[in-house]
């Protein structure tokens, strides 16, 4: 990084793109050029997507952990009953996030594994 900031070697293409992941920003607004709105919200788009597909994932672990453990405790109606309550909420923003990377992506099927336990769970 010294050598960079220094001027000399130049950054790779590799590095400025992390850097700009790291920083949520477009490689242009990295190196200080002026961009095109446009490119920018194509940008935002593209993270929104990713930030939604990861989020999904989240919940569907947390949602799966939580029906292993609640199918652990029997004879405790007001657990199941909170329990039950958390996996809809829990099953709400899983759509809500998958709904947001599908609209934000040019993937159509954004977050399908995510939607798979909700979905085997509604069968039911």
């Amino acid at each position: 990084m010294a050598k960079i900031e220094s001027g000399e070697r130049w950054v790779r293409l590799a590095e400025a793109n992390a850097l700009a992941d790291v920083f949520a920003v477009s490689v242009d607004v990295l190196l200080g050029r002026s961009t095109n709105p446009s490119n920018d919200q194509a940008y935002a788009l593209r993270v929104l997507a990713d930030t939604a597909n990861r989020s999904a994932y989240q919940v569907h672990d947390i949602a799966a952990t939580l029906a292993e453990r609640l199918h652990d405790v029997n004879g405790h109606e007001t657990l199941q009953a909170h329990g039950e309550r958390a996996w809809n909420a829990l099953r709400d923003a899983n759509a809500a996030l998958t709904a947001i990377a599908r609209l934000s992506s040019d993937d159509p099927q954004p977050a399908t594994y995510s939607r798979a336990l909700f979905e085997a769970e509604d069968s039911r």
